[in-house]
């Protein structure tokens, strides 16, 4: 978990937008327990992995579409699984 709380707040660091860390310390705080439980379900983690692979991969080629298409899935992904566990 603390590697993926580490991704999310690389990508924010890297925007320069104090807006975005304020939300995003919120937000990981929200949903410290849903993260937690989340990456237990067998695949998860491998799947946030790839999800955040994919992510990277878009911003590197500072391809903003791809980017917003990549963290839109990953998003999707996370939603199901969450969903599931209600």
């Amino acid at each position: 978990m603390d590697e993926d709380s580490d991704f999310h707040y690389a990508i924010a660091l890297a925007a320069r937008n104090s807006v975005v860390l304020r939300v995003l310390d919120v937000l990981m705080d929200l949903l410290r327990e849903s993260r937690s439980r989340s990456l237990q379900v067998p695949g998860r983690p491998q799947r946030s992995f790839d999800g955040h692979r994919r992510i990277l991969r878009a911003l590197q080629k500072r391809d903003a579409k791809a980017a917003e298409a990549a963290v839109r899935r990953h998003l999707k992904e996370i939603e199901e699984v969450v969903m599931r566990q209600l």
